[in-house]
């Protein structure tokens, strides 16, 4: 956590990116925008500020956000919590606030130059074409993207750079010693080659086949792979928004009325190609545009008083609801191939606009938009129905209905499932009929309620809603010997194969020891003789063409050594053909990176012990019961 306080603080737009994320939180559904219970209640107290269940839970979503690629988009609530995500976002969080508020007891402050210059050499903001140079049109579409002034931005960046300063200052004079920094240098480096055999399962040879008696033995010591897993019946009812839509109820007046409240958004608006240069200060604006009415082109002018490539200033075809509202009038009332007055920006710059090209707006017909129009009308029928649907099934339920009658007063037909495992799979091992394809939540929620008990309303995807009763749980049992026989005499069969190979690879291991040539081993015995790369430690898999286990192992052997590896369905037998030391004297860019890497790992335990003390002077205290509710709305009603 500490290595990425420090990586965000360094990276100020970035930090300040994600921070934004929270704002589009509507994306994960209707369930962050319907709230069925009070979520203000503190987590924590940090220097006096309040953190609450909502800030907390917000920051979580954000950060499943940013996580859920990992896991292939099926990150859900329940696995962040089982992960402690809630737990490491809230450290986060306590961190932020007391580096903040250490920033502001020491005064620390940042000048606009140092701001500005930060924002402008951003990565996040670098033009892909030409030189790469800063690139406005991504900083405005970001600036859009969130609903942020520039200035706002401005003022988050000042923030974090004070931050920065503050741990910039900490990690001073923080120096690894260059001898351990070659000590460890030479064991990172050093290079190792080795010949290996590999002998696969399938290779191996098996005396006898088992018999009835040995399997059924098998079955019996052996219980975990022919074991059934739980399974809960339950009774489930779902309210998705998909299916309350109906197109077929959305009248042609009912069109026609949208098409009337919505027209100015439905017309296509005027576009405008645009360049634009910032400029530092008036007097250099005022050249700047003194130099383009002697006739200097825009790009020139801008290369040499803004330090703008054509690529950074090419704002490309925007909207007038595209770019900063600064220019927004000098950018749409300048004519096509001029060039606008100097206008004055945030944090004393300025800017200069050239149009370089017109396209008016057009105004949308009817006919044009009549199917969308009815798309959109019947969704937001279906999404206000799908609100007091669940308003109503948890109103009832409150009033003690059961799970059938509070549905059914709905005309929800409630879905029996009779068996479903914490995977979502039924006792055959397929997916549950009739859930949806994510059925995640719905198996968590089976897995997270007791026998007899009816779950929370909870969120299914981004436009529905679950409840479920638990009806019946049947515990885990060995199935019988009868219905697994099959499986049982291939497990069987695989372990016996499995014995006999590392039996083979040990009797290599000895030959190689006794110093037989492996190339003849593998010619007399069918094993695969290869010869390494020159191997480090550390390689990936990638470039050391090895498998990790046997890459670790080869490093363990001294010379005339030879060791057996289980990877990839077979055994390695390993021996070290050569070693060489590696030279810190010949590679002081190396040895160089290995001290910066250690200093790395130092200021990281400089920073922990600022953690730590700022903890202790500023104070922080932390709710459990109210973290535990974070993603969690059954700990809340004491489930």
């Amino acid at each position: 956590m500490l290595r990425q306080i420090r990586e965000r603080t360094g990276s100020v737009v970035v930090k300040i990116i994600l921070g934004l994320l929270i704002i589009s939180f509507a994306a994960w559904g209707v369930g962050d925008m319907v709230q069925f219970r009070a979520e203000d209640q503190p987590v924590a107290e940090v220097a006096g500020t309040e953190l609450t269940r909502r800030d907390v839970e917000n920051e979580v979503r954000r950060e499943m956000a940013r996580l859920n690629p990992r896991f292939a988009g099926q990150l859900t609530p329940e696995t962040a919590r089982m992960l402690g995500l809630p737990q490491s976002v809230l450290g986060q969080m306590v961190n932020d606030i007391l580096l903040n508020a250490e920033t502001r007891d020491l005064d620390i402050a940042v000048s606009d130059n140092i701001v500005r210059e930060a924002v402008r050499s951003s990565n996040a903001f670098r033009s892909n074409l030409g030189a790469g140079g800063f690139d406005r049109q991504k900083f405005q579409a970001m600036l859009y993207q969130f609903g942020m002034t520039e200035q706002e931005f401005l003022d988050r960046a000042r923030r974090e750079l004070a931050r920065g300063q503050l741990l910039d200052t900490v990690e001073a004079g923080v120096e690894a010693p260059r001898v351990l920094a070659e000590t460890f240098y030479r064991y990172r480096e050093e290079t190792r080659v080795a010949e290996t055999l590999y002998v696969t399962d399938a290779q191996a040879q098996i005396t006898a086949q088992p018999t009835d008696e040995d399997l059924r033995a098998y079955h019996k010591d052996n219980p975990g792979p022919f074991t059934a897993p739980e399974y809960r019946a339950v009774t489930l009812v779902m309210i998705d928004a998909k299916r309350l839509a109906d197109p077929a109820g959305v009248t042609d007046e009912d069109i026609a009325k949208a098409f009337d409240e919505q027209k100015d958004s439905l017309n296509t608006p005027e576009t405008r190609t645009l360049s634009q240069m910032v400029l530092a200060d008036k007097d250099t604006a005022d050249k700047a545009a003194k130099m383009l009415a002697e006739g200097r082109s825009f790009a020139d002018v801008a290369k040499e008083l803004a330090g703008m490539d054509e690529a950074g200033t090419d704002l490309g075809k925007v909207t007038r609801d595209d770019v900063l509202d600064e220019i927004a009038e000098a950018a749409f009332s300048t004519p096509a191939g001029s060039v606008s007055a100097p206008v004055s920006g945030p944090g004393g710059i300025f800017y200069i606009v050239k149009v370089r090209d017109v396209e008016p707006g057009q105004a949308a017909t009817l006919d044009a938009v009549k199917d969308k129009l009815k798309a959109s009308i019947a969704h937001e029928r279906a999404i206000d129905h799908l609100y007091t649907l669940v308003n109503d099934l948890e109103d009832n339920l409150g009033k003690g209905a059961t799970i059938e009658e509070a549905a059914r007063s709905q005309n929800i037909e409630p879905i029996k499932i009779p068996a479903i495992d914490a995977q979502g799979k039924d006792a055959a091992g397929n997916p549950v009929p009739g859930l949806p394809e994510n059925a995640a939540p719905i198996a968590a929620a089976a897995f997270d309620t007791e026998e007899g008990a009816d779950s929370t309303l909870r969120e299914l995807g981004g436009e529905a809603f679950f409840v479920l009763r638990v009806d019946k749980i049947t515990k885990p049992a060995l199935r019988p010997y009868e219905t697994v026989k099959g499986q049982v005499m291939d497990a069987v069969i695989a372990e016996r194969r499995r014995d006999a190979a590392l039996a083979f690879a040990k009797q290599l291991a000895d030959r190689l020891k006794g110093g037989d040539d492996p190339k003849v081993i593998a010619d007399e015995t069918g094993a695969v003789f290869a010869e390494t790369l020159k191997l480090k430690r550390y390689m990936p898999r990638s470039e050391s063409g090895i498998p990790g286990q046997l890459l670790q192992d080869i490093f363990t052997l001294q010379n005339g050594e030879a060791k057996v590896t289980r990877a990839e369905g077979g055994y390695f037998v390993s021996m070290v053909k050569s070693i060489t030391p590696a030279d810190p004297g010949a590679d002081t860019t190396g040895v160089t990176a290995m001290k910066g890497e250690l200093e790395g790992l130092w200021k990281d335990d400089v920073v922990t012990q600022l953690a730590a003390a700022l903890r202790k002077e500023k104070g922080v205290t932390v709710n459990e019961n109210i973290l535990r509710q974070v993603l969690n709305p059954a700990a809340q009603s004491g489930q």
